[in-house]
């Protein structure tokens, strides 16, 4: 199935047994960073407060349960689709992100779009939401 190849994103848990070779199994580091204003009238301060940061994890995992960052920024609602042109991966997708800053809540839609070359390969790619856009880096840290 191609929503499991967004492993660089998400994860759920493991039903039965795997090889421990199965891309769907590997442990994924994502990192949404750069933020900056997607609006004239948003500060770099706010998109810096509304940036996600990195998640470690396993898509099937993430899949079933959403992600936490290391922002202390929750991750849930992950969308998926995937084209393979020419032997290279583009896929694009949204998610919902919450969060508290200064004691208020905030609920974002962020956007992504990115790509790599290979199944396992690092991914690149950009992020946004209304307010901000970033720049996106996943990778593969144990197989």
């Amino acid at each position: 199935m191609n929503q499991y190849i967004i492993l660089f994103i998400f994860g759920l848990p493991a039903l039965g047994f795997c090889d421990n070779n199965d891309i769907h199994f590997y442990v994924w580091k994502s990192t949404y960073y750069s933020a900056i204003p997607n609006q004239k009238n948003i500060s770099r301060s706010y998109c810096r407060q509304h940036e996600p940061g990195t998640f470690i994890g396993i898509v099937d995992d993430q899949l079933a349960g959403g992600a936490m960052t290391n922002r202390q920024i929750k991750l849930n609602n992950f969308t998926f689709h995937q084209q393979i042109k020419n032997g290279i991966y583009f896929m694009q997708g949204s998610l919902h992100a919450r969060g508290i800053t200064d004691g208020k809540e905030w609920d974002d839609e962020i956007n992504y779009y990115v790509y790599k070359l290979t199944e396992d390969g690092i991914t690149r790619g950009v992020w946004n939401s209304q307010k901000c856009k970033g720049l996106y880096l996943g990778q593969v840290i144990k197989k």
